[in-house]
């Protein structure tokens, strides 16, 4: 996704995520320069002289005082009651830098977000309308390692709190800078698992204009922040050419991050009652890769999935249900295509996005199957 994003180059970030390195004053004689790495829990400070002296500052504001050093580098962290404790502040003795500094301590290194943000060379414009370089390391300082889920503490659990690199910022982007306005060139790359979806549907579309058919396709997606929840892209068309275009340009959580289902069921359906042809085959494909989760709570978004299933049946429109990756609700998709005579198609997640596309695409060639296709609806 980075290069497809053009392989921007921002600070001094790496593709690999490093922890933040802040640097001292510039050597001048007896008075060393000093590097020191922030770890959060511990920090590693290189000096070009011998250091003498680390004094820790933890979170509590108590301290702690490490003497009687020798060598230029060294890694130092709370012990006994200060124990794994976070790190705020350190002051280093190396050289004659004490002379420097009131109360004898030496250099002082304050691990504060906006040093940080300075060490790491990010001082300069954020690239997109959306976000802020102090709101991705906040992302990055804040993010949990005891447990996994959405959000930022995805970056602690897998290991990378308080490493900061474009692996953490593209994690970022997803999780708290998704929608379009805020960063307007995602749908450029291969975010999953939308990205193996989009390839299957556009396969799809291929496929129903080499059949030279007619077939008419629409486009709903859901979750738009206006009523009723969903946006019709695309009206019954026989353009299907567009409605490719359309899919391509669009990403996860392109309008709404949250999964208003029933919504763009509505949209579809309506779509469909007021503009199908006469005496033809009324089908919906529905797509979904999360849970329901509006209007209102989650039960009452199930359940206005489940009444939409049955107004889609009532007006004998068959729903043929996908459920992609590992958090879509196969449990309430099977139900809608259960109520509607249609079928249920599970793409399991925790496998590559080329497995996903391929059982995508056999899906939909199940799905071709049915023709005449009417109405794909999609997240």
């Amino acid at each position: 996704m980075y290069q497809q994003l053009g392989s921007p180059t921002y600070g001094n970030l790496t593709f690999t995520p490093q922890y933040a390195k802040l640097p001292g004053r510039a050597a001048s004689g007896t008075i060393p320069h000093i590097d020191c790495t922030f770890k959060r829990k511990s920090i590693v400070v290189t000096s070009t002289l011998a250091l003498i002296q680390v004094r820790l500052q933890f979170s509590d504001s108590s301290t702690q005082t490490f003497s009687s050093l020798s060598g230029l580098t060294g890694t130092f962290a709370g012990t006994s009651g200060n124990a794994n404790k976070d790190i705020t502040n350190c002051w280093v003795k190396s050289g004659t830098n004490a002379s420097l500094t009131s109360g004898n301590l030496g250099e002082q290194f304050d691990f504060t977000a906006t040093n940080i943000k300075t060490a790491l060379g990010l001082n300069g414009t954020y690239p997109y309308p959306g976000g802020s370089w102090s709101e991705y390391i906040s992302s990055v300082q804040s993010s949990s390692t005891t447990g996994g889920g959405s959000g930022s503490g995805d970056i602690g659990y897998a290991g990378y709190r308080d490493m900061y690199g474009y692996l953490t910022w593209i994690n970022y982007l997803q999780t708290q800078r998704e929608q379009a306005y805020d960063t307007t060139n995602l749908w450029q790359t291969s975010e999953q698992p939308v990205g193996a979806l989009k390839d299957a549907s556009k396969y799809f579309i291929d496929y129903i204009i080499a059949q030279q058919s007619n077939d008419q396709v629409g486009l709903s997606i859901y979750t738009h922040p206006n009523s009723p929840g969903a946006l019709l892209e695309h009206a019954l068309t026989t353009n299907l050419a567009a409605v490719k275009t359309t899919l391509t340009q669009r990403q996860a959580g392109h309008y709404n991050a949250n999964t208003n289902i029933s919504a763009g069921m509505t949209v579809a359906r309506q779509e469909i009652e007021a503009r199908a042809r006469l005496r033809t085959f009324r089908t919906m494909v529905l797509m979904t890769d999360g849970q329901a989760n509006l209007p209102g709570t989650s039960t009452q978004a199930k359940a206005a999935v489940i009444t939409e299933a049955n107004l889609a049946a009532a007006s004998k429109i068959k729903i043929l249900t996908i459920s992609l990756g590992v958090d879509a609700d196969t449990s309430l998709m099977q139900q809608v295509a259960d109520i509607t005579g249609g079928l249920h198609f599970i793409i399991p997640g925790n496998q590559t996005a080329a497995s996903m596309k391929t059982q995508l695409e056999n899906a939909f060639r199940q799905i071709a199957s049915t023709r005449p296709l009417k109405l794909v609806s999609g997240q």
